[in-house]
């Protein structure tokens, strides 16, 4: 490397050394110009209060034989004194007010005036005090003071001091004749303000690391802040759906039963779980699947109030607390939701689906210990039944005992498999909706229902035989078209009992 790229190389580092402090420099500007404006206050009342005890030193002193030089001491030593006490208190007044406004720029006007005003008066005192003494400590004090008490950037420190004695150089050598007196103290106002810049230096690091810190600490803080939120809302809140979980959802309720017991109030739950939704995963994927959950969420949410808790109880299940709500209102309240799931159009992936809710619902007891776990067994027990019953329905707890005449429930039998899974799945779900269908015919179910299961059941037996009869096409299947004739006949035939059941020429329980 040749002298000229060593030159470059040199002036590049010290190029960022200062860009580095710079920044650093303006990093904490504002926090240093608040603290200074702070101490400005406190020197200003402390000088004021030094000028007062000087000038009573001064004024009730009796000096030797009235000495013109002496008196003439005095009296500069009061002017000045004087001079800087109400200079001070004006400084003292304005630090205050600016600091309350927050004006940055005038209070680093201000900052810097009083450091000057402080050292001026210091040399000023010490070149007075050449008249009678031999000596400069009162430059030695306001360089001590200067550096110990103001936060003074390091270059800032090292050209206020070196041109303040520039000042006391040229002050010395007009107030005292004696050379070796005025070498002396020239020398000592070197080491007042080598101490004076060694202090600033000091100050400026140790605040300036301390301000660093506490910036650290308060990222760091703000960090473990909202670690902390995540994990709350992680433990609390299902992330899917952002609905309270399960385990929020018990705590919630615990309080309610607190609140009916202390206030005497009757509030319910509503137990629900999606129809079918095995068949959305397993037909349209399980991204379809979460998209059915997220938009029975919206609905849920949407249509109950915001005192009310909605919480995912699990997998496709919810639980609705209905605060003040008895269990008479909670019914209406379900059938209103269960109407507005089934009326639903959901387009997902430019598919238009349907779906339905079944729920169940009871009433909290508050008086008992264990309320949540009786409500929520009998919301379950009665979920249990709407599912049994057919699906697409809302059960009362209080009421399910209605539906034991319902008996008739054909089971799946495992030599009815076929072999492929999703023809077993439409199968089944087939097997669903003839049970609901029995179940709802001895029942004695309005039209206006039956009509609604007997078209989902016919909606789902043209899918299921399309898709069959595909399978059995690409599979060469030997009895294809006899199948498939089967599949016409079933389908037919069941076009004209709804046909039949809508004119009144057929009993629902026939179905």
């Amino acid at each position: 490397m040749n002298s000229r790229d060593s030159k470059q190389n040199i002036i590049h580092k010290l190029k960022s050394y200062i860009a580095d402090k710079s920044m650093e420099y303006l990093s904490v500007k504002d926090e240093m110009v608040l603290l200074n404006a702070r101490r400005v206050f406190y020197v200003s009342a402390l000088t004021m209060i030094t000028n007062i005890v000087a000038i009573i030193l001064v004024s009730f002193k009796n000096l030797s034989n009235n000495i013109s030089t002496e008196v003439e001491w005095q009296t500069w030593l009061k002017i000045s004194h004087y001079t800087v006490f109400s200079i001070m208190g004006l400084i003292g007044i304005l630090s205050k007010l600016l600091r309350r406004k927050k004006n940055i720029g005038l209070l680093v006007t201000l900052q810097y005036m009083t450091i000057f005003i402080v050292l001026g008066f210091g040399i000023i005192v010490a070149c007075i005090d050449q008249m009678i003494s031999k000596n400069i400590i009162a430059f030695l004090i306001v360089c001590t003071m200067i550096g110990a008490v103001f936060l003074l950037r390091p270059l800032f420190a090292v050209i206020t001091y070196m041109a303040s004695y520039v000042v006391l150089f040229i002050g010395l050598g007009l107030a005292q004749t004696n050379t070796a007196i005025l070498l002396s103290n020239r020398v000592n106002g070197i080491a007042a303000v080598a101490i004076g810049i060694c202090l600033s230096i000091i100050s400026w690091k140790s605040a300036s690391a301390h301000i660093q810190q506490k910036r650290h600490i308060a990222a760091q803080q703000k960090e473990l802040e909202e670690k902390n939120e995540v994990l709350e809302y992680l433990a609390f809140c299902d992330p899917m759906t952002s609905l309270c979980n399960r385990r929020r959802g018990e705590e919630l309720i615990k309080q309610e039963i607190s609140s009916m017991s202390r206030y005497g109030y009757d509030s319910s739950i509503l137990l629900i779980d999606i129809d079918h939704f095995k068949y959305f995963n397993d037909t349209y994927g399980h991204p379809v699947g979460d998209a059915v959950i997220k938009e029975v969420t919206f609905l849920l949410k949407k249509n109950v109030r915001d005192s009310d808790v909605v919480a995912r109880w699990g997998g496709e299940e919810f639980l609705i607390l209905l605060t003040h709500v008895s269990i008479t209102e909670a019914k209406e309240i379900a059938e209103k939701l269960r109407e507005i799931i089934e009326e639903h159009i959901l387009i997902v992936s430019e598919k238009e689906l349907n779906t339905t809710i079944s729920i169940g619902v009871a009433q909290i007891k508050a008086e008992r210990n264990d309320a949540l776990e009786i409500a929520y067994k009998e919301a379950d027990k009665a979920l249990y039944k709407a599912k049994e019953s057919g699906r697409n329905r809302v059960v009362v707890a209080a009421e399910d005992e209605k539906l034991a005449l319902a008996s008739i429930h054909i089971e799946w039998r495992r030599e009815w498999e076929s072999g492929n899974r999703e023809i077993d799945d439409h199968h089944k779900v087939l097997l669903e909706l003839g049970n609901a269908l029995i179940h709802m015919g001895l029942s004695e179910t309005d039209q206006e229902k039956m009509l609604i299961q007997l078209h989902l059941l016919i909606n789902h037996m043209k899918k299921h035989f399309s898709y069959e009869e595909e399978l059995l096409k690409i599979a060469n299947y030997p009895n294809y078209e006899q199948h498939k004739e089967i599949h016409s006949e079933l389908l037919e035939e069941t076009l004209k009992l709804r046909e039949s059941y809508f004119k009144g020429e057929l009993k629902a329980s026939a179905l």
